[in-house]
């Protein structure tokens, strides 16, 4: 007789009452009827008629305890059935309700109702009831819908119109009730977890020249600590090189999600820069005559996607709200009167305290010479002054043009300028007086001397001219 009803208790006592013992047989003592326990026709153990009922409390705990572990109602997924066992088979096997019990403790496993989700043929992930399960993929749509026109309308800004012209799951998704383990039973939350995260599929990526473990991960959508967790013999993961493979462990999901939106935004046209050329003004000086306005224009765009990143887009229709106006700037062409005399003189009377050249990891493209703040600083040959204020690490500092562009020095970490853009410096002129602006380390000139646009060694040059 199965007992698969539930509570046992009543299983149990129904079953001892239909077995009548054999004609003669006693009722207790040394000649108690005994019964063999058989879960789905495997026998587990051996009970005596007086066992019985110590059986169906353990069974009945068995199941109450489950129930309440799983917050639902369980039963036993295995047949429990008693088989009389004959006088001559009792006589061979002493009843033990203690070892029928650690048996039955592994033997047996709890079902409960539930309902699978099952992608195309294969069961993913079971839930207490189908309106779970439905309500579940019903927010998994409406996250997805969520989600998108959140990322779209922040990407495009002015949209005047978001709709999906179509949204659904790629594959075959069904819902089966039935009996299921009760350890399998998943919450809402975690079973759409499984569900959109799904397994872990291994590939090899190759590194090309100028990719970094950052952009690698950022591409395929991982963090850059599941990048290092899967190549644990990356020794250096800052220095990766060209042709070297690594590792990806990418999320493959369960289920896929395509959907086709259609945004219709405003859309910012840059506006466009003509160049004038005016004599009036030095080639270092550039003058807006008529400030560029960016245009608009309304656009009407259809995207395809899926599981939310972009797989294709199409503009149906642009039209134009306001034309940009073309910004107009003003280069300057005035020559630059070639003032140098060809020879340079030395600016500053001090002490060189860093050569031209590789210094350390850096390279150096002047001469440092040391000397007290507020030491005059001279022109090293008649020109035009190109530039005259802050200049970054150089702090304050001149560059004096002396013909044409083709020989341009510079004079840094100045405490003060004499002289502003466009003024005319005759040779050995005070320009300036050291400082100790910008990245310095005390008060000192650094010197430069540019040739066609590159630094040379302004000691070598003096050494040139000196012959």
């Amino acid at each position: 007789m199965s007992l698969r009803c539930w509570p046992y208790l009543v299983a149990f006592t129904l079953f001892v009452l239909l077995v009548p013992l054999a004609p003669g047989a006693p009722r207790g003592g040394a000649s108690e009827r005994m019964f063999a326990v058989a879960v789905d026709g495997r026998r587990v153990g051996v009970v005596s008629m007086s066992q019985v009922e110590g059986l169906e409390r353990f069974l009945e705990h068995r199941v109450r305890m489950w129930s309440v572990r799983a917050g639902r109602q369980v039963r036993v997924g295995q047949s429990v059935r008693l088989f009389p066992l004959s006088s001559s088979a009792a006589l061979q096997e002493l009843p033990s309700l203690s070892a029928t019990v650690a048996a039955l403790r592994t033997a047996l496993t709890p079902v409960t109702a539930g309902a699978a989700i099952v992608v195309d043929g294969k069961a993913v992930v079971v839930v207490a009831d189908r309106a779970t399960a439905a309500s579940l993929l019903e927010g998994i749509e409406r996250d997805y819908r969520a989600r998108v026109e959140e990322e779209v309308r922040r990407q495009r800004g002015r949209v005047s119109e978001f709709t999906f012209e179509g949204l659904s799951i790629a594959q075959r998704v069904e819902i089966r009730e039935g009996l299921f383990r009760a350890e399998d039973v998943r919450s809402a939350d975690a079973a759409t977890r499984i569900l959109l995260r799904g397994t872990d599929k291994l590939i090899t990526h190759t590194v090309s020249r100028g990719e970094s473990l950052w952009s690698i991960a950022a591409s395929h959508r991982l963090t850059v600590d599941s990048l290092r967790k899967a190549n644990p013999d990356l020794k250096n993961p800052d220095l990766l090189q060209v042709g070297q493979k690594l590792n990806l462990l990418v999320p493959e999901p369960y289920l896929t999600l395509v959907s086709t939106e259609r945004v219709v935004f405003t859309q910012v046209i840059p506006f466009t820069t003509r160049v004038v050329y005016d004599d009036g003004l030095w080639p270092w000086e550039r003058a807006i005559r008529q400030p560029g306005v960016p245009g608009e224009k309304l656009v009407t765009l259809v995207t395809a996607r899926e599981n939310g990143g972009v797989k294709s887009t199409q503009v149906l229709a642009e039209k134009i709200l306001r034309a940009p106006t073309v910004q107009v700037v003003a280069q300057g062409s005035r020559p630059i009167p070639s003032r140098g005399t060809g020879r340079l003189t030395w600016p500053l009377v001090g002490s060189v305290t860093s050569l031209y050249g590789r210094r350390g990891r850096e390279f150096h493209p002047g001469v440092d010479i040391a000397a007290p703040i507020g030491t005059p600083v001279v022109a090293a040959d008649s020109g035009v002054v190109i530039s005259s204020g802050w200049l970054g690490q150089y702090g304050q500092a001149i560059l004096v043009d002396h013909g044409g562009g083709k020989v341009v020095t510079l004079y840094a970490h100045l405490s003060r300028r004499l002289l502003n853009v466009g003024d005319r410096v005759d040779k050995g002129q005070v320009l300036g007086y050291v400082g100790n602006t910008g990245r310095s380390t005390g008060p000192h000139l650094h010197f430069e001397v540019r040739i066609d646009g590159k630094t040379v060694d302004p000691i070598q040059l003096f050494r040139q001219q000196a012959e």
